[in-house]
C-alpha cells in the first residue's frame, strides 16, 4: 500500500512539473492530484524538492543501469563519467526534462546548455573549492544569466 501512495505521488508530481512548472507547483496541488492530505504527502515526501530529487534519481539510475547491463567495460570512474555525460545529453535533449532543469536552476531552457557545459568545464577543469565541491561561481555562464 505505501510503495502504491508513493507511486501515485511520484507520477503526479511528474506531472504537475511537466505541466506547470517546479517553481508554479504546491505540496498542496501534488496532494489534490493524488487525493490525499498535504499531510499524508510531507509524511512520505516532506519537501518539494524530495519530489525533484526521486524524477533526478530515476534518470540517473536508469542511466546508471544500462550501462551497468550493457557496458560492462564502464567500470569505476570511466563509467561513473559516462553515466553524467549520458545524464547531461538526456537532460539537454528531452524537452520536458530540460524544461524542468532549467526551471529549477531559474534559467531561460536555451541557456541550459551553455550552463551545462560550462559547470561540467568547470569541474573538469579542477575549478573547486577548499572543501572539494565544485566551483559553481566559476560557471560564468552559469552566474550571469
Amino acid at each position: 500500500m505505501v510503495e502504491n501512495i508513493k507511486q501515485i505521488i511520484a507520477e503526479a508530481s511528474r506531472e504537475l512539473f511537466n505541466s506547470n512548472g517546479y517553481q508554479k507547483v504546491t505540496m498542496r496541488q501534488i496532494a489534490d492530484r493524488c487525493g490525499i492530505s498535504v499531510g499524508n504527502l510531507t509524511y512520505h515526501y516532506p519537501h518539494k524538492e524530495d519530489l525533484l530529487m526521486l524524477e533526478h534519481d530515476g534518470i540517473l539510475n536508469a542511466f546508471l543501469d544500462d550501462v551497468l547491463t550493457n557496458r560492462p567495460e564502464l567500470t569505476g570512474l570511466k563509467g561513473y563519467f559516462t553515466v553524467e555525460c549520458a545524464f547531461l545529453y538526456r537532460i539537454l535533449n528531452d524537452p520536458p526534462v530540460a524544461a524542468l532543469y532549467a526551471d529549477v536552476i531559474n534559467v531561460s531552457p536555451q541557456a541550459l546548455p551553455r550552463c551545462a557545459l560550462s559547470a561540467l568545464s568547470a569541474f573538469l577543469s579542477g575549478s573547486r573549492r577548499n572543501t572539494g565541491s565544485m566551483d559553481l561561481d566559476a560557471c560564468h555562464v552559469c552566474a550571469g544569466i
